[in-house]
């Protein structure tokens, strides 16, 4: 088994205490229990807590986005592309689910705490970008916000519902109705793709 540092304990002790509990529900004091560290070491690597959660999510996001960059700039049918991003969301659930749960859970509260940070785009003027370019002459331009987050809702619900016991089956095993759906709200079929 691999031995993990301090830092790494830490920073998984957070991620999960912030997917639960959220980022104003967990104390350093949580933190350090949950890593099995004292309060000074978290404190060695950290300024705060807050600092500690948006570094994490800067992260988190960063890899995320990166991902579904490079899912999207790849050749190939939209549909396939949009069920491509969909399983890969779903796959990192499955390794890490409380990273993405931390993502999820936290989106509101650290996205438009990122000014400081070097990544300002925000994830849904990322997503419209690419809903565009996917979509193109399907995209509805009368109101890409609403489009982005009915979206994000489809894709996230389903990962939401099985951490809580509410949906049993995995959400991989839901790609293909997923991505589907998504297609259907754009009123083309993945024939026309």
């Amino acid at each position: 088994m691999e031995r993990r540092g301090k830092k790494e304990l830490i920073e998984a002790a957070a991620v999960e205490l912030f997917a639960v509990k959220g980022v104003a529900g967990s104390t350093v004091k949580d933190i350090a229990a949950k890593a099995g560290v004292s309060e000074g070491a978290l404190y060695r690597h950290y300024k705060s807590k807050e600092e500690m959660a948006q570094i994490l999510f800067q992260a988190e996001k960063n890899k995320i986005n990166g991902a579904i960059f490079t899912i999207l700039s790849s050749p190939g049918r939209a549909n396939e592309k949009l069920r491509d991003v969909v399983s890969y969301i779903y796959g990192e659930y499955e390794k890490s689910p409380y990273n993405i749960l931390f993502l999820t859970t936290n989106f509101h509260l650290l996205n438009d705490s990122l000014e400081s940070f070097s990544y300002t785009e925000n994830i849904y003027d990322m997503l419209i970008h690419f809903l565009r370019e996917l979509f193109g002459k399907y995209f509805p331009e009368k109101d890409p916000q609403f489009t982005a987050t009915l979206m994000v809702g489809i894709v996230m619900e389903p990962i939401l519902f099985h951490h809580y016991k509410r949906l049993e089956k995995r959400p991989l095993e839901y790609v293909d109705q997923i991505s589907g759906i998504c297609c259907q709200i754009f009123g083309v079929g993945n024939e026309e793709f």
